[in-house]
C-alpha cells in the first residue's frame, strides 16, 4: 500500500479544496492510504467531516503565516511517526521546503503540484519564484499542475528535468448537468423571478477580482435594469466588496451568498457566469458552469484556453473596461432552454481519479 500526504492549506471550499475532494471521494482507498494536513484555524472546513468519513485522516498544523519553522516542524513530527512513500505540496513556493524536508526523511517521492498561472508579479517576487524553483528543484522528484499552462508558467524548463504530469481539474461532471428543477426552487428561494441573473463563485480576493464585477454589473444595470448578481465565496475582499456595492447603491440588487456546499445545485438559477480573474491556473469553476450550459465569461490572457470545452465559454480582455464587459455579456448569454450535453470524460471525475491512482501506484 503506498501512503500518501497531502499538504494543502484549507478543506472549505476554494479551488484546492475542491481538488482533493473531488479526487480523494473517487479514489480506490484500498491500495492507496492518504492523509491531509491543513493549517489550524477557528473555522472547520465543509470538507473535513465527509473525509474522515471514508478513512482520510486530517491533521491540522500550525499556520505557515504564523510561523514557517514551526509549520515545518509539525510536518516534520507527522513525517517522522507515519513513514509516507509519497508527499504532495499544494501551498506554492513553501511546497519546495517541503519536498526537502520530505528527503530528509526518506520520503521516496515528492512533488510540488501547482494550480496557478499568469499571476501578475513585481520583479522581486518572479526572481524570488524562479531562484527558489531552481535552488529547491534537487529534492523534487515530480511537478504535477493543472494544464500546460501552470506547468510552464510557474517551472519554465524545470519541468522538463523530472516526469511531469497534467492533473486534469476534473469533477463529477453529472452533478453539474443542468437541472430544471433545481432552477425553479433556487430562483423562487431567492426571489428572482424573471430577474436576469449573474453568477460568480470563487473567494472573494484580489485574486478573483469581484471589485471590477461589480463596476461590470453597475453598467449591466443601466442596459437591464431587471437585474440580480449573486455571489457564492468568502474571502478578504468582502468588506471591500459590500462597500463598492453601497457607493453604487446596488444593495437590492447584489446578494453574497458565504460559502456554500450546493453550488451545483445554485449554479441552475443562474443566466450567465462571470468571472473576471486576474490569473487563474485553470479555473475548475468556469468547467462546472460550461457543464450546466451557462454563458460564462473570463478574462481572455489570465486563463487558460484549456477550459474552454464548449461554445459557452467566452474571453474579454482585461484591456477592456467594464462597459464593454457588460456589453458583451448581455450579447452573448444564451437562453438556458437552449440546453446541449457537455459531457466530457477528460475531465470527468470517475476517469480520471483512476488515472491518477495509476500515477501513485506507478512512481
Amino acid at each position: 500500500m503506498k501512503r500518501i500526504l497531502q499538504v494543502a492549506v484549507t478543506l472549505n471550499g476554494e479551488g484546492i479544496a475542491n481538488y482533493l475532494y473531488n479526487y480523494l471521494t473517487h479514489m480506490n482507498l484500498q491500495n492507496i492510504s492518504i492523509d491531509v494536513v491543513i493549517n489550524k484555524t477557528n473555522n472547520k472546513g465543509i470538507y473535513e467531516d465527509e473525509l474522515k468519513k471514508i478513512g482520510i485522516n486530517i491533521y491540522k498544523v500550525t499556520s505557515y503565516e504564523k510561523s514557517t519553522k514551526k509549520w515545518l516542524k509539525d510536518i516534520d513530527d507527522l513525517m517522522k511517526n507515519k513513514h509516507y512513500d509519497i508527499v504532495e505540496g499544494h501551498v506554492g513556493i513553501r511546497s519546495n521546503l517541503l519536498c526537502k524536508l520530505a528527503k530528509r526523511n526518506n520520503i521516496s517521492k515528492r512533488i510540488i503540484h501547482t494550480h496557478i498561472a499568469y499571476e501578475p508579479e513585481k520583479i522581486i517576487k518572479k526572481l524570488t519564484r524562479i531562484i527558489f524553483n531552481n535552488i529547491y528543484s534537487k529534492y523534487v522528484t515530480n511537478y504535477f499542475g493543472c494544464s500546460d499552462d501552470s506547468l510552464d508558467w510557474t517551472f519554465g524548463k524545470l519541468k522538463n528535468r523530472k516526469k511531469s504530469f497534467i492533473i486534469n481539474n476534473a469533477i463529477d461532471t453529472k452533478k453539474f448537468e443542468f437541472n430544471k428543477k433545481y432552477r425553479d426552487e433556487y430562483r423562487n428561494k431567492f426571489n428572482l423571478k424573471n430577474s436576469f441573473t449573474i453568477g460568480c463563485v470563487g473567494r472573494l480576493c484580489f485574486q478573483k477580482n469581484q471589485l471590477f464585477l461589480i463596476e461590470i454589473f453597475n453598467e449591466i444595470i443601466k442596459l437591464h435594469e431587471n437585474s440580480t448578481l449573486i455571489l457564492i465565496g468568502d474571502g478578504p475582499d468582502k468588506k471591500e466588496i459590500v462597500k463598492k456595492v453601497n457607493e453604487y447603491n446596488l444593495q437590492n440588487k447584489v446578494i453574497l451568498t458565504g460559502i456554500r456546499s450546493d453550488v451545483n445545485k445554485f449554479l441552475n438559477a443562474f443566466d450567465s457566469f462571470v468571472l473576471p480573474s486576474r490569473y487563474e491556473g485553470f479555473g475548475i469553476v468556469y468547467l462546472e458552469a460550461e457543464l450546466n450550459n451557462l454563458s460564462c465569461f473570463a478574462t481572455k490572457e489570465r486563463v487558460p484556453k484549456s477550459v474552454k470545452i464548449s461554445n459557452y465559454m467566452h474571453f474579454i480582455s482585461e484591456n477592456k473596461n467594464a462597459k464593454i464587459w457588460a456589453k458583451k455579456i448581455l450579447e452573448n448569454s444564451e437562453s438556458r432552454e437552449n440546453i446541449i450535453s457537455n459531457s466530457n470524460k477528460q475531465f470527468d471525475i470517475v476517469n480520471q481519479a483512476k488515472k491518477l491512482e495509476n500515477i501513485y501506484l506507478n512512481l
